[in-house]
């Protein structure tokens, strides 16, 4: 991974190609850029690049990035910002997952001249039972962080994969325990208290939102709350997933934000 020194932080990050139209991964709040790995071309297999150049990267606090205890979504979209600067990326596909799909609608509302569209998957209006489970996480902070990585792995996924995916799980498990307790704790805080802004109603780039069907928190209820609130969107729902989509069911997710780039996104300069 390259490197970006910024404000308070330093930026790990990862770029595959260099050519529109570009696709900027922005990942959830407990597993930084490898939860993205089967987004990531492999030498077999191109994933998302077929759609695109696939820019991908650590949030501050996680991963290989500094900046810990950070879980500011102004933040945290103006860090994509200076990315694209850095890499002279003028217009970009925003790819959001939960916590990161309110960065991704946040760096819509400051700069929506640089966004060509917005994936926003596993991510919804939250109801106040949600809000205050989020903020009861949160308040937790890292008194018990093993058991919060334990329990927010199992709201992950669908039960059929955690029954057949043992393996699968331990990785994302172990992916999770490297994050800083902080960071985390202050990322739950941030979504529990997050409110869509008007301004992003008004936002006119195609959107879609990706629901798991299986998603007991940002699920399809909480995905069609959003997308009935913003313009020019429409909502997937994933049969058999779970919250982490892209993880769980990563060719049905590979087809469907290649379909969405291919079909929606004309014009990307």
């Amino acid at each position: 991974m390259a490197f970006l020194d910024t404000t308070g932080a330093q930026l790990a990050y990862e770029c595959h190609d260099s050519v529109s139209p570009w696709i900027s991964l922005v990942h959830g709040g407990l597993v930084g850029s490898p939860s993205w790995r089967s987004q990531l071309p492999t030498k077999t297999n191109p994933n998302l690049t077929r759609a695109g150049s696939i820019l991908c990267h650590d949030q501050r606090g996680y991963g290989a990035s500094t900046g810990a205890g950070h879980g500011d979504f102004g933040v945290m979209a103006d860090d994509v910002l200076r990315l694209w600067d850095h890499l002279s990326i003028e217009r970009a596909v925003l790819v959001g997952f939960s916590a990161g799909g309110f960065v991704a609608l946040e760096l819509a509302v400051r700069a929506p001249e640089r966004v060509a569209g917005l994936v926003l998957e596993s991510c919804g209006v939250p109801d106040e039972a949600l809000r205050k489970s989020f903020a009861e996480r949160a308040a937790i902070g890292s008194v018990d962080f093993e058991a919060q990585v334990a329990e927010h792995v199992r709201r992950a996924f669908s039960a059929a994969f955690v029954e057949s995916q043992p393996e699968n799980i331990e990785e994302y498990t172990e992916l999770a325990r490297l994050v800083d307790p902080e960071t985390f704790a202050a990322t739950l805080r941030s979504i529990a208290e997050w409110q869509l802004l008007d301004a992003a109603q008004a936002l006119t780039c195609p959107k879609l939102v990706v629901s798991g069907a299986q998603d007991a928190g940002l699920g399809p209820e909480a995905g069609r709350a959003l997308c009935e609130r913003l313009l020019n969107a429409r909502q997937i729902v994933v049969r058999t997933a779970g919250h982490t989509v892209h993880y769980e069911s990563a060719p049905s997710f590979n087809h469907i934000v290649t379909d969405f780039i291919d079909q929606s996104i004309t014009e990307l300069n």
